[in-house]
């Protein structure tokens, strides 16, 4: 039988626990390009059927802009979220400060 040292016993917990956090990571980030990807298709669907309308009073033209707005809105969300989980997993945090 080997012995199992304490040095191991830490090293394989760490990892495990690691592996957790990187799922919940990855399942928080799948969850929020859902989100966004849901806003946006429904969006361009209010987008699309406000276009094709032909009498435009001051109500559908303020829901119009209302949801190109939410739009870009979402996108750069998606944008910085996308950029935040990048530069977190590519320069963890205690690598950087040691």
């Amino acid at each position: 039988m080997t012995e199992v040292n304490s040095f191991q016993l830490c090293g394989w917990c760490c990892a495990v626990s690691a592996q957790i956090i990187f799922g919940t990571y990855v399942a928080i980030s799948v969850v929020c390009l859902v989100m966004a990807a849901v806003i946006i298709s429904l969006n361009g669907l209010v987008i699309f059927i406000l276009a094709r309308q032909k009498d435009s009073n001051r109500l559908h033209f303020f829901i119009f802009h209302l949801a190109i707005a939410v739009i870009i809105v979402s996108n750069n969300l998606l944008i910085g979220m996308s950029v935040d989980r990048y530069l977190a997993v590519r320069y963890p945090l205690r690598t950087i400060t040691g």
